[in-house]
């Protein structure tokens, strides 16, 4: 497991790091952060009033336990390749420059 439960986090490349290893990527509600966990996120919110941050966090890390990490770690690769990074770097320098 890997556990990024900060509020304003928009940096996620030790979760994806984590990741690559194998760990379950278990974050807050985040946009930047779901970015790079993807499908594989364990989310830790506020979904149930009467549940405390720390019973949340046990419940996500217990779920976490169940993901396919051959299967994250393919994912991850693919998703955040070199290619693909430099594919979309030219794509969006061709949308600036033409």
């Amino acid at each position: 497991m890997y556990a990024q439960l900060s509020w304003h986090e928009t940096f996620g490349v030790a979760m994806a790091e984590a990741m690559l290893c194998g760990c379950a990527p278990v974050i807050r509600s985040s946009p930047a952060l779901h970015e790079v966990a993807g499908p594989w996120a364990v989310t830790v919110g506020a979904t149930d009033p009467s549940e405390t941050d720390e019973q949340a966090i046990a419940r996500a890390i217990v779920a976490g336990g169940d993901l396919d990490r051959a299967a994250m770690r393919a994912d991850l690769s693919a998703r955040f390749s070199v290619e693909e990074r430099r594919r979309l770097l030219a794509r969006a320098v061709r949308g600036v420059v033409a």
